[in-house]
């Protein structure tokens, strides 16, 4: 039986609303509900490794109301485990309310409050059973003591695959340290360009040298695959109409996960991930990307990428 990947992040309630017209600080607008959805960037990602059938749990903290029930069950109609999502009746319910008005949106992201929370011994051990654990650094951050966490699970042999963006790179020395821990670095262009601003020219050498595997994603432009001791692999983008490109990076990241633990090389991970992000962002929503993996196979077929890839499950991957 295969070994679970752990997502360690929130899930929330997408909670949408029509306006019928943007107020100014004192006055009223009205705005008619539309739906709720299951979101959360990190919830995204897991949506899209379950649907290809991978064994996925989702590690957080949340409280018992009714929008956490609503989450909690959302995750597992889609083959997420909860089973590690501990229960914190102090935290605000995990929701982001989304205003939408003539195409157009605004965002309104209710904070979690989550910090110096301590994992609990299943937690832990989940943890250390892991297949890969999947996060980003402010997640990473809501453990009391993470870094020494981040440190024993990593010399443990747990292998960590980061979703870095630029807004999350905000403690200097401190984030680089726990990035040089990680098996595996996602940087889209703006969390690029932060790195460089700050670590320097030479930031990505380090976390090569350290032996991470790094993703530079870059919307229509492609990706890059860097790892320290092979020439950088170039894959173009792939030309589609965008109806919505909101949770392309997390099926981009979940798709090169599951090529990577299922023993493909690092090439036929690379297409499949850029092939899977492509097809998601032709489709409106976050987990438009949560499909199949004929789904994405087929897309690659149609756009005569990949050739000669089979993009199957080796049979010793574990």
């Amino acid at each position: 039986m295969k070994k679970a990947v752990v997502f360690i992040g929130s899930a929330c309630v997408d909670e949408y609303y029509a306006l019928s017209g943007i107020p100014i600080m004192g006055d009223k607008a009205l705005c008619t509900p539309l739906e709720k959805k299951l979101g959360g960037f990190i919830a995204n990602a897991a949506a899209v490794l379950a649907a290809y059938g991978e064994p996925v749990k989702l590690l957080d903290y949340m409280n018992d109301s009714s929008a956490s029930v609503f989450i909690r069950s959302e995750l597992e109609r889609i083959g997420i485990d909860t089973a590690t999502v501990e229960i914190d009746r102090s935290l605000p319910d995990s929701k982001c309310m989304i205003l939408l008005l003539n195409g157009e949106r605004i965002v309104l992201v209710v904070n979690s409050r989550k910090t110096g929370m301590k994992a609990s011994e299943e937690q832990l051990e989940t943890m250390r059973r892991s297949r890969f654990i999947y996060s980003s650094l402010p997640d990473l951050k809501m453990f009391k003591n993470y870094g020494s966490l981040i440190k024993e699970l990593t010399d443990g042999g747990a292998k960590l695959f980061i979703d870095a963006e630029a807004v999350s790179l905000s403690e200097g020395p401190a984030d680089f340290e726990i990035l040089k821990q990680a098996a595996v670095i996602s940087l889209n262009e703006g969390a690029i360009e932060k790195v460089k601003e700050l670590y320097g020219e030479k930031a990505f050498d380090e976390l090569a040298a350290s032996g991470a595997i790094i993703l530079a994603t870059k919307g229509k432009d492609g990706c890059a695959v860097i790892k320290e001791g092979m020439q950088s692999i170039e894959v173009p983008g792939i030309p589609v109409l965008t109806v919505d490109a909101t949770g392309a990076g997390d099926t981009f990241n979940a798709s090169f996960l599951y090529g990577l633990i299922n023993g493909w090389n690092l090439k036929e991970c690379a297409v499949f991930a850029n092939a899977a992000a492509a097809r998601a962002i032709t489709h409106m929503g976050a987990q438009s990307g949560a499909v199949p993996r004929e789904f994405v196979i087929e897309f690659v077929r149609e756009k005569g990428v990949g050739a000669g890839m089979r993009f199957t499950p080796m049979p010793d991957a574990k």
